[in-house]
Formats: C-alpha cells, structure tokens, sequence
C-alpha cells in the first residue's frame, strides 16, 4: 500500500517573487488542467504545480516516488527537502540532498511521456519503444487535494509482460 500525505504545514511562506508567479500560474491554470478521461470520467485535476522526483530510503525500503505542489522549481527543492527531514529527521543537509534525484514539472513529464491520455504520463517512469514498461509503484503525494492524483494512479494499465 502507498503512502498518501497531506502536510500543509510544511508548505514555506511565499515571498513576494513567488506570491507573484502564484498570480501568473493563477491566470494560466485553465491551461495547465488536465482531463483524466477514461480514468474517472468527469474527473479534472490541476497539475500545474505539481513536480516529481525519486526518492531513495536509507532503510533498503523500495524506493518511492514523491509528488509535491510549488510554484518554483526552488520551492520544489525546498519542499521536498522539508518533507524528507520530516520522515528522518536525524538526516544532515548533505543526505537530505543525496535522497532524493530526477526532479521534473508535470509540463515536462507531460512533455516528454508517451501516454495517450496525458494525465497518466505523470506516473511513467520506463519505456520499451512506444509503451510504457514501468510506472510509479510507490507514490508519496503532497498536495491540497492528492485523493484525485491517487485515483489516477490506481487506474494506471498494468504494462505489458515481455514474452
């Protein structure tokens, strides 16, 4: 079972810089939802502030994949770093940096996935050719509202079995 986390808390103060690329997100949002379709018809989820990376555990636990909501890449950084010392707090800046790779906005998963439906190019994480070979296996999201990106998620197709 995945591990869902709603940490509001941990969200930093904005300062004026990203208070106003907030705005300029705000205005462009429209843009940026995408329509989950056949996953869950009628379903519309915001990932315009949505970023993803690997994170590696100390403990030889399977590595997971963790979602945060920011409205820069720094930001990004930043929560995911709060997020991490949270879980192991006895972590020194140096691990914290060591545990976690790969950091990627939702426009360029979306970019550069090769899903049909767009949406699901979030969770794709290997490719054999034109499909998909393996998806995210053990999301962490933090966000507002992660129950819809969790569903998405669950109603991922298994990939193709290589015979």
């Amino acid at each position: 079972m995945s591990a869902i986390l709603l940490l509001n808390e941990l969200r930093p103060r904005l300062t004026e810089e990203e208070r106003e690329l907030m705005s300029a997100v705000d205005l462009e949002r429209d843009q940026s939802v995408e329509t989950a379709g056949a996953v869950d018809a009628g379903l519309e989820i915001d990932v315009s502030l949505l970023w993803r990376s690997f994170v590696t555990c100390r403990d030889n636990l399977p590595e997971r994949t963790l979602f945060v909501e920011a409205v820069t890449r720094t930001q990004a950084h930043e929560r995911i770093r709060a997020v991490l010392a949270a879980v192991e707090p006895c972590s020194s800046d140096a691990a914290l940096d060591e545990s976690y790779y790969n950091l990627s906005s939702s426009s360029e998963l979306i970019e550069n996935g090769i899903s049909e439906q767009r949406l699901q190019r979030l969770f794709e994480t290997g490719w054999a050719g034109d499909k998909v070979a393996h998806w995210v296996t053990h999301p962490i999201i933090i966000a507002r509202d992660p129950a819809p990106l969790l569903r998405a998620w669950a109603a991922l197709p298994q990939p193709e079995v290589a015979r």
